[in-house]
């Protein structure tokens, strides 16, 4: 079950990673790629360290990753939207973009 699920989560994240990657200069453009590497690397993944830490109960995918936990997952997504709003002026859509690539 965890395989099917880990297969279809990588699916899910590999098609628009790709279709961005091949159309990024006409989509985002250059300066806001680097803008989201360093919000979802510097910011994202900590904020997740921190949420599920503080609030993690519900662990995913145990055999790959064994301390993830939904509540640090879905806490980084909501984190990196308001840093990413707040100090970067990012719309809500290019956020979420961020955070899934």
């Amino acid at each position: 079950a965890d395989a099917r699920w880990l297969v279809s989560a990588f699916c899910a994240w590999v098609a628009p990673t790709a279709v961005m990657l091949t159309k990024y200069r006409e989509t985002v453009g250059h300066r806001k790629v680097v803008e989201c590497i360093i919000i979802q690397l510097a910011f994202g993944d900590t904020a997740q360290l921190l949420c599920g830490r503080l609030l993690g109960r519900t662990y995913v995918c145990g055999r790959l990753s064994p301390k993830k936990t939904l509540e640090g997952y879905v806490g980084g997504l909501i984190l990196t939207c308001a840093y990413g709003a707040l100090v970067h002026a990012w719309p809500l859509a290019d956020l979420v973009l961020v955070f899934v690539l």
